[in-house]
């Protein structure tokens, strides 16, 4: 059964590559991403120079989920090419 998260992470990787990403999401059916820091991201996308970071949150991953979203905000920071985000969806 597919739940919340898992579709809305197909969905934007759908629109991603609508867009012309390449894309990997941590979701069944897509090449997995790399970590970064020690954590994967839900979905890493690349255009070009261009990089997009984006984690899809439920209210109780997103509780638990701090130190990671900090990760990705660091490594974000490191480049003005890469870009992070974080959508929350209900559970």
């Amino acid at each position: 059964m597919i739940n919340n998260h898992d579709s809305t992470v197909t969905a934007l990787v759908n629109k991603l590559e609508e867009d012309g990403y390449e894309v990997m999401a941590d979701v069944e059916g897509f090449p997995k991403p790399s970590t970064i820091f020690g954590y994967i991201p839900d979905i890493f996308a690349r255009k070009g120079a261009k990089v997009k970071i984006i984690e899809v949150e439920t209210n109780r991953s997103y509780r638990k989920d701090i130190h990671q979203r900090k990760a990705f905000r660091k490594f974000a920071s490191l480049n003005r090419n890469i870009a992070f985000r974080t959508i929350m969806v209900k559970e």
